[in-house]
């Protein structure tokens, strides 16, 4: 299934969508509430956030590996389930590590977690709700897997702008300190 150059460019920014979207943010948050000192919270939120972060950059390198070069129609299907599964899951395991670091102790901490963390989910929602068009793939010609793969392409880049616009609004009403104390962590800075 070999592709136009420029196709092949939009498909591998939707399918990273997910990855620019959390890069972008540089940020997790939780549910629980123990509240801790904010560079903590943010020490532990990018370290994770950075394993999550290289964790899914590599499941789009195997997906776009196979929509560069198939080794059949049924294995771009199967890939595509794969790729969708192993975010699912990858965004479950930050989930619970967000969850667990509890709220940065400034004014509107629990508020910022739950919105940040309120963007994952929505992620990790989206990809569950592609899972149905991923099994549903036509394997019966190239045109047919072609047309597939763009209509899920179409639905990451709106699943990205939806989680996206959730995380923004929440880093736009931080509190001051919040935020001076995340460009404080190392760990951040290497976040993006």
């Amino acid at each position: 299934m070999r592709r136009h150059p420029a196709r092949r460019a939009v498909l591998v920014a939707a399918c990273t969508a997910g990855v620019l979207l959390a890069s972008s943010s540089g940020v997790g948050a939780a549910r629980a509430s123990a509240p801790v000192p904010p560079n903590r919270w943010w020490g532990t939120i990018c370290r994770d956030f950075n394993a999550y972060t290289k964790d899914t950059g590599k499941y789009e390198r195997v997906l776009v590996t196979t929509l560069q070069n198939p080794r059949s129609l049924s294995d771009v299907r199967t890939k595509l389930i794969q790729y969708l599964n192993s975010n699912i899951i990858r965004a479950n395991e930050l989930l619970a590590t967000l969850r667990r670091a509890g709220v940065p102790a400034v004014p509107g901490g629990a508020q910022y977690a739950a919105a940040i963390q309120s963007g994952f989910v929505q992620l990790r929602d989206g990809f569950e709700g592609l899972l149905p068009d991923a099994r549903a793939t036509p394997t019966s010609s190239a045109t047919a897997v072609q047309d597939a793969v763009n209509g899920m392409r179409t639905k990451l880049m709106v699943l990205a702008s939806q989680s996206s616009s959730t995380i923004d609004a929440a880093n736009q009403a931080a509190a001051p300190q919040l935020l001076a104390a995340r460009q404080a962590q190392k760990a951040c800075r290497a976040a993006g």
